[in-house]
């Protein structure tokens, strides 16, 4: 399977999933298929101490109760990521670069895993979080980034201002 690279251009991280995915179709798949790659890919894994059970393509068994987990093709894994972790929870919505972090860490513990740990990031009280990205986390979300993008900006700005030569 050859895959083409997708070139990032400046500005990529503002574009929501959606908009990245309009401008660049396919890369979705491509950054679901990078972290199952990094997961072992079609390798099937039994190991005893993974609380998921058999694994391939970083499916496991215990999140996947109905599925095959040896017959599984690459295509139908990818799929299922797709599905459990954008269709859910409205990742089309929020920036790309924060959806390629929740594809892979949704990976290894579960998909539950972090939906709740970007809520937590963005300010949610532990009774708040729910595991689903709505309308407050996304809002949340972009807050924060709005902020960390300022603060970027003004610290660049000094760094540039404190290296100038004085005019004394």
């Amino acid at each position: 399977m050859g895959m083409k690279m997708v070139m990032l251009e400046e500005g990529f991280l503002e574009l929501s999933l959606d908009e990245y995915e309009a401008k660049y179709p396919g890369s979705l798949e491509k950054v679901v298929l990078a972290t199952i790659y990094k997961e072992g890919g079609n390798k099937i894994d039994n190991d005893p101490a993974d609380p998921g059970g058999t694994t391939k393509y970083g499916i496991a068994a215990r999140y996947h109760p109905t599925e095959n987990i040896a017959k599984l093709t690459l295509e139908r894994a990818i799929r299922l990521i797709i599905e459990k972790s954008v269709g859910v929870n409205k990742l089309g919505e929020l920036p790309f670069a924060v959806v390629m972090i929740l594809i892979d860490s949704a990976m290894i513990p579960g998909p539950s895993f972090a939906p709740r740990s970007l809520q937590r990031a963005v300010g949610f009280s532990e009774k708040d979080v729910d595991g689903k990205i709505g309308p407050k986390t996304i809002a949340n979300i972009y807050r924060d980034w709005e902020t960390d993008r300022k603060s970027k900006r003004l610290n660049s700005s000094h760094s540039r201002a404190s290296r100038m030569p004085s005019s004394a």
